[in-house]
């Protein structure tokens, strides 16, 4: 069985640790699967410009099954800081149980 690890090693996939985020999909569709605090992970599918989803802070994620020529808008609570993004999962793990 993989781990979570290798099971998203080619997707982009993240948290952010301070900020939260609002994806909109401007045209097309993918989908965006969020773990949440329990460790369970829920798939959102966006295809619509005027519906949103709110990431919170500390919720990992990651965007995948992306169609053609897809514009994916994301607007977050501050400025980008690279120090606030977590990309290794066993990282995010202790995190979420602080």
């Amino acid at each position: 069985m993989m781990s979570q690890e290798e099971k998203y090693r080619d997707v982009d996939m993240r948290i952010k640790i301070n900020k939260s985020e609002l994806i909109v999909a401007l045209s097309g569709s993918f989908d965006v699967i969020v773990k949440d605090n329990l460790g369970v992970d829920r798939k959102f599918s966006l295809n619509r410009s005027y519906f949103g989803l709110y990431i919170p802070p500390k919720t990992w994620r990651h965007m995948e099954n992306f169609c053609t020529n897809s514009v994916s808008m994301h607007v977050c609570s501050t400025e980008f800081d690279h120090e606030d993004y977590i990309r290794n999962f066993e990282t995010f793990k202790t995190l979420k149980n602080e």
